[in-house]
């Protein structure tokens, strides 16, 4: 995969996850401003955006290019996925 994420960090990063709560965790973005949610929906994992969402993970997130998961998981044709990610931003 092109675009590192924050589960590749090194100890040389300074990434201490035992001290950062997890909603900062889990809505940590890539270089392209991607959360784990985005990544999940691009590829049409339901499954996984909904326990991301239940874990705390933000769906109203953009990337750099201003789309949430649900926009990503559209544009590839993963209208489950995107109609499911977008239940949950209107129930926020």
């Amino acid at each position: 995969m092109g675009r590192p994420f924050p589960s590749d960090c090194d100890e040389s990063d300074n990434l201490n996850r035992e001290q950062m709560p997890l909603d900062q965790y889990v809505n940590m973005q890539d270089n392209e401003g991607w959360t784990a949610l985005h990544h999940g929906a691009s590829n049409g994992h339901v499954e996984t955006s909904h326990v991301l969402i239940e874990v705390g993970v933000d769906p109203r997130t953009t990337d750099h290019r201003g789309r949430t998961a649900a926009d990503v998981a559209r544009q590839n044709g993963h209208t489950e996925c995107a109609d499911y990610i977008d239940s949950q931003i209107s129930i926020r």
